[in-house]
């Protein structure tokens, strides 16, 4: 189906060569000279308010739950990074970041309930996304959730992979991310700080827009590489590694591209201005406020309908394509998604 908004602010994609895509050569996360997509890791958590353009200092940051527009709380984390040392600067993390801050209050999120770690030079020192403030931060975002609670996380930044030797990928590869300070926090690290104590009941969004981010939670379930909208099984299918990773809560996460892949960062024209975004994040977004998903808001139909977006702007599933992953058994894949308990129109 077509979507002219997006073609016409997708006007970087051109329809032969990849390499002519992009009216500057692409940008990838990931380590070398090659760039990938930022990673923007959004985790709406409980704490003060906090504006990406003019920092605040660390005393006018207070975590806080807030429980006002539903039954459960509500927290979420937005990381977004892009610098990381040795590595090729990227260009959306910022930008994204706000769009996805944006987006949550839009979709009755509180604005104390949001935290965003931003590599910007005017933050404090406790609001860089450090190894050692990320690791906080998502301890934060999980201390105490129960049942009936709504966790948000945004991560954009350098993805990464590296061999694995403890024979529980089934690539035989970990995935990960950098931190602004250049460390390595890999996919194993992530479930256990950010998934593993979350108790039944409670439920996590997350979204990476980085490289090599298709398994970076280690989630069990996942949608097939290959999959489409149609062929997906009502019931996501489990690794093939056995009792891989174990918690309580329901995590379903949307990764911009699968493990083997890079992922893309394009330029959106508003009127006379340009600005780049993720591919991913920018894609997301759109198609979670548009008809078609208010129709339907199912996961498969999100899915199909992010997966169709990439297609019709000529980024097959071989460049770049979306998975969908959970760390239970997403038992209908046909059932309504939203974003925390509530879906405006």
């Amino acid at each position: 189906m077509p979507f002219p908004a997006l073609l016409s602010s997708w006007s970087m994609l051109r329809p032969h060569s990849l390499a002519r895509r992009f009216s500057s050569p692409p940008r990838r996360f990931g380590p070398g000279r090659i760039l990938g997509l930022g990673i923007a890791v959004a985790v709406f958590a409980g704490v003060g308010i906090y504006n990406l353009n003019s920092c605040e200092s660390p005393q006018d940051t207070v975590w806080r739950l807030t429980g006002s527009r539903g039954t459960g709380k509500h927290k979420a984390l937005i990381v977004a990074i892009a610098k990381v040392p040795g590595l090729d600067t990227l260009d959306a993390p910022h930008s994204d970041a706000e769009k996805v801050s944006r987006f949550l209050l839009k979709h009755g999120w509180d604005e104390a309930c949001i935290k965003k770690l931003v590599d910007h030079e005017q933050c404090p020192l406790d609001m860089q996304p450090t190894e050692v403030n990320i690791i906080k931060s998502l301890q934060t975002l999980v201390e105490n959730a129960r049942a009936g609670d709504h966790l948000f996380l945004y991560v954009t930044t350098h993805g990464f992979q590296r061999p694995c030797a403890t024979g529980d990928e089934e690539d035989s590869k970990d995935e990960g991310i950098y931190s602004c300070d250049g460390a390595e926090i890999i996919d194993n690290i992530l479930f256990d700080v950010a998934v593993k104590p979350l108790p039944e009941g409670c439920n996590m969004t997350v979204l990476f827009d980085t490289c090599h981010s298709g398994t970076g939670m280690d989630l069990p379930f996942r949608t097939d590489p290959d999959s489409t909208e149609d062929d997906i099984p009502n019931q996501l299918p489990e690794t093939s590694i056995p009792m891989m990773r174990q918690s309580c809560g329901k995590v379903v996460m949307w990764s911009s591209c699968l493990d083997r892949q890079q992922c893309y960062e394009i330029e959106i024209r508003n009127g006379e201005q340009t600005q780049r975004t993720g591919a991913f994040t920018h894609t997301f977004l759109e198609e979670y406020t548009s008809a078609a998903f208010r129709d339907d808001p199912s996961y498969r139909r999100l899915f199909g309908l992010i997966r169709e977006r990439f297609v019709e702007n000529n980024v097959s599933k071989e460049v770049q394509t979306v998975q969908l992953s959970s760390s239970l058994p997403l038992v209908n894949v046909d059932g309504q998604f939203k974003i925390g308990d509530t879906h405006k129109k």
